[in-house]
Order: structure tokens, then sequence, then C-alpha cells
């Protein structure tokens, strides 16, 4: 957890990273979890995900109304809820600077480029990029290209740390005895 973080109300799984200056509000965050400079609120996270630097999830419409989510056969199903983050899958890689609306469900293996407000849901094993009409650069990408792997052990920091000992000062009558 690093420094000027704040988590409330929320459960992280295990080797979960909540990196600087991220706040964590009443969400549930699986194992391998990856956050800097991030905000997640109201929001259930699935295992291995990766926040870019400064994504923010959203969790509360503008007019402070109920948050409907799709559901099945493309019906709008309301959440009953003044504050809803989003629902994601495993193994997903959301790129920097990009916002999440209120409600949106995010499929597993799926990478979200930078700088997007994502306002629907997205499917699993799909790509986004943006660059010029967005409609035009979503791509399905089959699972065995997908970068999206179980981290290296190199990134968890699993790792006990040697804690350094402070030096025995000789107690006093020791030292008047050996002068």
């Amino acid at each position: 957890i690093g420094n000027h973080t704040l988590i409330r109300g929320s459960c992280l799984g295990e080797r979960c990273v909540v990196g600087h200056a991220t706040e964590i509000a009443r969400s549930l965050l699986q194992d391998e979890v990856w956050t800097h400079k991030n905000y997640i609120g109201d929001s259930v996270i699935g295992s291995n995900v990766a926040f870019g630097s400064g994504t923010v999830t959203g969790n509360l419409r503008l007019d402070e109304g109920e948050i409907s989510v799709l559901g099945a056969e493309e019906s709008l199903i309301n959440s009953r809820r003044t504050k809803l983050g989003i629902i994601t899958g495993d193994n997903i890689r959301i790129g920097i600077n990009t916002s999440l609306m209120p409600g949106i469900k995010i499929g597993s293996n799926t990478i979200i480029g930078p700088g997007l407000t994502i306002t629907k849901d997205v499917a699993s094993d799909m790509y986004f990029k943006a660059s010029g009409d967005l409609r035009k650069n979503i791509k399905t990408i089959p699972k065995r290209n997908l970068l999206v792997q179980d981290p290296p052990e190199s990134r968890c920091p699993a790792k006990p740390r040697k804690v350094r000992q402070p030096k025995q000062v000789p107690a006093v009558s020791t030292i008047a005895a050996r002068q």
C-alpha cells in the first residue's frame, strides 16, 4: 500500500498493489490487482487486473438517480442503488487516464487502451484502442494472442524483506568493567 492512499470499507485479495494516491471505497478487489493514482468506488474487480495511472471508475450518476445495469437479452435492470461502480472479469488491462462510467461490466481477457471513456459494457476477449472513430477501432483478439497472463514472480511483492537488526549497545555496567 503506497503513500497517500485511502481504503474505506473494501476487501483486497492477495498480492494486490495499491499504489500512490489511490482511493478504494466500498469495493471488492480479487487477487493480484494493481492500481496507481486511481479511484475505485463501489466496484467488484476480478483477479489479475491492472489499472493505468489516472483511471477512474464512476460510481454516481450526475442526476444522482438509480443506476441501471445491462442484463441478459439487452434489457436494463434497475440496480436500486444510487452508487454502483464497475464489475469486471479476470485478466484485464486498462490504459492510463481512462474513465469507466457507473454500472458497466467488463468481460475477462480484455485490454482497454489509454484515454477512453467507456460508457457501455465490454464483452470478453476485446481490445479497445483510442484513435479516430472508436466504432471502427474495436477489435476482438484471440486468447492465444492476448498479452494478459499471470504476473511474473518478480512483480509480486510476496518476498519477505530483510529487516536490519539494530546494533547491540553494551550495557553501562559492561562499559565500566572494560575500563
